[in-house]
C-alpha cells in the first residue's frame, strides 16, 4: 500500500523545519540529526497515545482530547516566542 505523501513522516519532519524557520543548508549535520530524532521520536509518542489512550473514549472526547492538546502546544510556543523577544 502506498501512503500519500501528507502521512510520510519524512514529508512531515520537512514541513516542520520550513514552520520553525529553519534553514537546512546552514543547519550542522549533528543539530539536523537530533532534531530528526526527536521529531520522530516525538511522532511515535503522540502515536502510541492516540492508538493506545485516546482511542479508548468517544469520538466527542476524543476531539476534545486533542483540541486541548492543541492548546498545550499553541501556549508552549507562545511562551518559547515571548522568551526569544525578551532576550
Amino acid at each position: 500500500m502506498e501512503i500519500e505523501e501528507v502521512f510520510d513522516l519524512h514529508h512531515q519532519f520537512t514541513l516542520y523545519l520550513k514552520r520553525s524557520q529553519l534553514d537546512i543548508e546552514n543547519m550542522h549535520a549533528v543539530q539536523f540529526a537530533e532534531r530528526k530524532r526527536a521529531f520522530f521520536g516525538g511522532c511515535m509518542g503522540m502515536i502510541l497515545l492516540m492508538r493506545d489512550e485516546v482511542s479508548r473514549f468517544p469520538p466527542e472526547v476524543q476531539i476534545q482530547i486533542c483540541t486541548d492538546m492543541l492548546v498545550q502546544i499553541s501556549k508552549f510556543w507562545e511562551g518559547e516566542i515571548n522568551k526569544l523577544n525578551q532576550s
